[in-house]
């Protein structure tokens, strides 16, 4: 995208990095593709961890700069970014938890299996499909997906839950756009 057309719409921007941001970037696809201007509204990007610096304009000069963090090997690599920067992080990453109180300054949405996390889910179930409950500011809402889901695969839903809710959508609208679907 031109910087100088990016400049003037300043679109909200999530940008992606880790191990497995294709996975993540995938399920905040299909939580966002509900908007029905997600390209003029939302901007989507995934990058190597190592290159984050170099989207630094687009953190700096979006109306709201998200980063999730799926996976990474060092926080340090992130510090330097603008204080408006909200980051997702799995919170069950024992290794990312140390490192989070360099994130002081930010606004941080943490996502795992335990309650401590701002989202988690809960009564999680195998029959045929996947059912789980998420649970977010004092309110639970039931998820149904197609398939057998592995813990990777559910971490990349809760990180685009994550990014639903910072953009505003609450948890329902977010259930819907999984519903029944299959996810890989």
């Amino acid at each position: 995208m031109n910087k100088i057309k990016f400049f003037l719409r300043k679109p909200k921007v999530v940008i992606v990095i880790g191990e497995r941001k294709k996975m993540v970037k995938e399920a905040i696809f299909q939580v966002l593709k509900q908007y029905s201007k997600i390209d003029k509204d939302v901007l989507i990007l995934e990058t190597e961890e190592k290159k984050i610096n170099k989207f630094a304009f687009y953190l700096k000069n979006s109306k709201l700069p998200i980063l999730v963090i799926a996976g990474i090997n060092d926080i340090y690599l992130v510090k330097n970014l603008p204080v408006n920067t909200h980051f997702v992080l799995n919170y069950d990453d024992e290794k990312l938890k140390e490192e989070i109180n360099n994130l002081d300054n930010f606004k941080t949405m943490k996502f795992g299996f335990k309650e401590e996390n701002d989202i988690f889910v809960s009564d999680l179930k195998e029959n045929g499909g996947t059912n789980f409950k998420v649970n977010y500011n004092g309110k639970s809402v039931p998820f149904w997906l197609n398939g057998l889901l592995d813990q990777e695969q559910i971490y990349a839903i809760l990180a685009a839950i994550s990014v639903g809710t910072i953009l505003g959508l609450n948890l329902v609208e977010i259930s819907q756009s999984f519903k029944y679907r299959a996810f890989a």
